[in-house]
């Protein structure tokens, strides 16, 4: 079935100091920079760029937000995703920014999984914690109804009826090319 499109990003044009802080994410480290511009003064659309043009292109977020939040107001089917070069750590950085453009995190949250489930004509089996329903989880040490980016912090996870454990997981990471995680 052929639906409308509508995309949310964050800033493609960071300031140096934000732009440096992606780079120095430790799980960076997993993926590829190709194509990425790590140094903007040798990437031809970003050359003529200064300092002054990355902090000018900020207030476009906005521009972008507001067609989210009349979308979300009129009752449209928003979801969250990503199809930022850091894949599913770029996750909760979608929620997140969802929170920035005015929605509640329980609407983003409801959006990252009832709706999915029911996007994807999954919604009798996914989507909601239920007897009877089929559930991955992940189990958080925070609320992120009190705040969206506890979702970044991630005690366990529940696949397909297994249990893994943080410290388990963070093993599995670690084992990944590229060294264990750079701390900040």
């Amino acid at each position: 079935m052929e639906r409308p499109d509508v995309r949310v990003h964050g800033p493609r044009a960071l300031p140096a100091e934000a732009h440096a802080r992606l780079l120095a994410r430790p799980e960076v480290r997993h993926h590829s920079l190709a194509g990425l511009p790590t140094d903007r003064s040798t990437t031809s659309y970003l050359r003529q760029f200064t300092e002054s043009d990355y902090l000018a292109a900020q207030p476009g977020l906005e521009g972008q937000f507001r067609p989210a939040r009349a979308l979300d107001a009129a009752g449209a089917g928003l979801l969250v995703g990503t199809d930022s070069w850091l894949a599913g750590y770029a996750y909760a950085d979608e929620l997140e920014l969802f929170v920035r453009a005015g929605l509640t995190p329980a609407r983003v949250l409801r959006m990252a999984t009832l709706d999915a489930a029911r996007y994807f004509g999954e919604g009798a089996d996914w989507g909601v914690v239920a007897a009877g329903r089929r559930a991955d989880l992940v189990l958080l040490d925070g609320d992120p109804l009190l705040d969206i980016r506890n979702a970044r912090r991630v005690r366990a996870v529940i696949l397909k009826g297994r249990l893994f454990r943080h410290d388990d997981l963070a093993a599995r990471v670690a084992a990944l090319p590229g060294g264990p995680p750079k701390t900040p």
